[in-house]
């Protein structure tokens, strides 16, 4: 005869052991994660941003700096000295003319310390001499003095431009030269005459000449037809255009 088995029921809860050990587990894993979460979040606030820090080259070029150089631990003054001084931006204004004022706006100044860093210099804090601008000077050296360093640049000083009392505006005709021509014909300016204005509403008259006269050339070797004729007029510097139109017929 066969024996019964007795089968056991293997789906009962786990022990009160296995369930501390799990419990412990998950406490610690926990426990972990915050605790990166806590090195995070002091990590970021106590490092600050420097910024951009460009390139330094030999020859002076200086890059855009996010911090104050010169507050930064181990570069005051007293552990990197100030070794020179240069000029990394002229003014705005450059050029000026007799009887100027100088105007500072845009110029950069800055001091070198021995570690080979630049640090900008509040131009308040600075002696700008050598300006004058009394006479005429191509290239007029300004200092720029900083405690015991110097730094230099020119400026050109120019005469004040003479005004002119009586300027050409306008000239038009008063009589106009020959218009008609056959093929063949040289052109002519016989007995035109301008009225010319200036600047304090006179006028005078002048005769057309030869020299003021542009555009017959072309209308000659053009062939018949209507073309317009340029006439220009110079005085003084100054010159006043009009024009008057030919007809070239066969």
């Amino acid at each position: 005869k066969y024996k019964k088995f007795k089968y056991k029921n293997y789906s009962a809860k786990p022990s009160k052991k296995r369930g501390l050990i799990i419990g412990i587990s998950i406490g610690i894993a926990v426990l972990l994660i915050a605790a990166a979460i806590v090195a995070i979040v002091l990590l970021n606030n106590n490092s600050g941003s420097a910024g951009n820090s460009g390139n330094v080259g030999n020859n002076g070029g200086v890059g855009n700096s996010g911090g104050n150089i010169g507050d930064m631990p181990g570069h005051s003054e007293e552990e990197d000295p100030i070794v020179r001084l240069t000029i990394l931006q002229k003014p705005n204004k450059i050029s000026y003319y007799c009887g100027e004022a100088f105007e500072k706006a845009g110029l950069e100044v800055y001091s070198w310390r021995e570690s080979n860093l630049p640090i900008q210099v509040n131009l308040d804090d600075c002696t700008i001499t050598g300006f004058d601008s009394s006479a005429p000077v191509k290239e007029q050296t300004i200092t720029v003095t900083y405690k015991e360093f110097t730094a230099t640049f020119t400026v050109e000083i120019k005469e004040v431009p003479k005004p002119v009392e009586n300027a050409l505006v306008s000239i038009e005709f008063e009589t106009l030269p020959k218009t008609q021509y056959k093929e063949g014909e040289w052109p002519e300016t016989d007995g035109g005459t301008l009225i010319c204005t200036y600047t304090n509403g006179t006028t005078k008259t002048v005769d057309l000449k030869p020299s003021y006269v542009y555009g017959f050339s072309y209308a000659l070797n053009a062939g018949p037809g209507e073309y317009e004729i340029t006439v220009k007029y110079t005085e003084k510097g100054v010159t006043a255009t009009t024009t008057y139109k030919i007809t070239i017929s066969e």
